[in-house]
Formats: structure tokens, C-alpha cells, sequence
């Protein structure tokens, strides 16, 4: 059977049964995920002043405060247990798929996404300041 005839019987031909496919995704993912990686970590650090994607940029900051003598933000000192548990958490919905390879990434980019997309709508419906660009336009006609 070729490509063509078995992707019109399945009903979900981007399934990763094809090598082809598997190693197309095995050498993207990586620069994809960093891409992504790097966009949470530019937005934390301008809006909460703490690298959300990269634990060792927070131990560098957090150093950094403590040789200067100042105290470190507690978002700082708890980025580090919250990625130890981000972790951990990973690493059971792993072990509780009981997938490996490229199998197990659909699942954890799922759980990605919807993290992120989540962080998303929480920010947008609680950021109270308006953007810089607004133009404020009076309340009644002069």
C-alpha cells in the first residue's frame, strides 16, 4: 500500500508510524522548543522580572542579588522548587503513558500547550494596566 492510499483509509494520517516523519519531527523538535523556550523566557523576565523557561538564569540572578547584598524577589527563590516539581511532574505523566520516544512527545507537548495557552488567558484577564501604545480618548466631547 503506498503513502498516498494509506493516509486517505486513516482517519488521522498525522500519526507518527511513518520514519520518515519520526525523524523529520526528531530534528525540528528541538530548535522548535527552544524557539519556545526562549519567547517564555523574554516575556517573564520583561513582565516578572524572573526567567520562567530557565532555572539557571534565576540561580544567576538570585546569586548575583546576594553578592551585591540585596535580597533576592521571592518569585525568584521559588522559580527554583517550582521547577524542581515541573519536573517531577513531567517525568510521572511519563512514567504513568507508559510511552518512550517519540511516542511520549505528543502527550508532553499537549501538556505544553495548554500551560502555556492557560498562562495566557490568566494574564490577559488579570494584567490591569492598559498598553503604553493606548490612546485614551475623553470621556464626554469637550
Amino acid at each position: 500500500m503506498s503513502r498516498r492510499e494509506s493516509s486517505t483509509l486513516d482517519p488521522c494520517p498525522c500519526r507518527l508510524n511513518d520514519p520518515v516523519d519520526t525523524a523529520r519531527l526528531e530534528r525540528r523538535l528541538p530548535t522548535l522548543l527552544s524557539i519556545i523556550a526562549g519567547m517564555v523566557d523574554v516575556i517573564g523576565f520583561l513582565s516578572l522580572g524572573l526567567f520562567t523557561a530557565h532555572v539557571t538564569g534565576n540561580l544567576v540572578v538570585i546569586a548575583a542579588l546576594l553578592v551585591r547584598g540585596g535580597p533576592p524577589n521571592m518569585a525568584q527563590i521559588l522559580a527554583v522548587p517550582v521547577f524542581i516539581v515541573a519536573v517531577a511532574a513531567v517525568w510521572l505523566i511519563a512514567k504513568a503513558s507508559e510511552r518512550r520516544g517519540p511516542a511520549l512527545v505528543r502527550p508532553l507537548l499537549l501538556v505544553q500547550f495548554l500551560l502555556l495557552a492557560c498562562v495566557l488567558i490568566f494574564g490577559v484577564i488579570n494584567d490591569p494596566s492598559p498598553p503604553t501604545h493606548a490612546v485614551s480618548w475623553p470621556a464626554s466631547p469637550p
